[in-house]
């Protein structure tokens, strides 16, 4: 999927911005993959926690906001600036709700 500087192949499981890539965890990996397929959705805790760890983890909201935290990091070291995925008051979270405005990913 291509979003301009975020380059994300997820056949090899890479992650580049600027055409570095960006190492990721691969509970860091998870939580992205669920973001960039649904960029611009907002994904409930729940929602994420099921999809990117299994029903066991539903409930585990900490858990999910220690990797979020970990992941939006990595991506602000990796040069992307402002908040990628935004949080949604009382919702969830969402992928680039304004950086990727109008646009669809483009695959490979």
């Amino acid at each position: 999927a291509d979003f301009g500087r975020l380059k994300v192949d997820f056949v090899r499981r890479l992650v580049t911005v600027d055409g570095r890539p960006v190492h990721l965890t691969r509970n860091e990996w998870r939580l992205l993959e669920q973001f960039v397929r649904s960029p611009g959705c907002v994904l409930s805790h729940e929602e994420l926690l099921t999809r990117a760890w299994g029903p066991e983890f539903a409930e585990d909201v900490d858990y999910l906001r220690v990797w979020l935290s970990r992941l939006r990091r990595k991506l602000t070291e990796a040069g992307l600036e402002g908040n990628l995925i935004r949080t949604a008051s009382g919702m969830g979270y969402a992928f680039g709700l304004e950086q990727m405005a109008g646009r669809e990913p483009s695959t490979p």
